[in-house]
């Protein structure tokens, strides 16, 4: 059952979220999504120029009144690193 990157993704962690919140107390899933571009010059004379889109973010979960944490750079690491 692995999480993809596609326009589904709410229904995706929620679903991830159902399945899992029978076994924790509390369950928080955080997902980031970063964009940059980058310019570099030597003289007036372009070097390069490349944009960048990451994904990741973060599991935390109580399980029998202990806390667990990670993360993760990966969509398909989201379920795995919430076990």
């Amino acid at each position: 059952m692995a999480i993809a990157a596609h326009p589904d993704l709410e229904q995706d962690l929620a679903r991830v979220c159902r399945e899992l919140a029978g076994r924790c107390q509390y369950l928080e899933i955080r997902v980031e999504e970063s964009a940059s571009t980058s310019v570099s010059f030597q003289g007036a004379d372009l070097e390069s120029l490349n944009q960048r889109r990451d994904r990741g973010g973060d599991v935390r979960a109580l399980v029998d009144g202990a806390w667990g944490f990670t993360s993760f750079n990966r969509l398909e690491d989201i379920e795995e690193m919430a076990r």
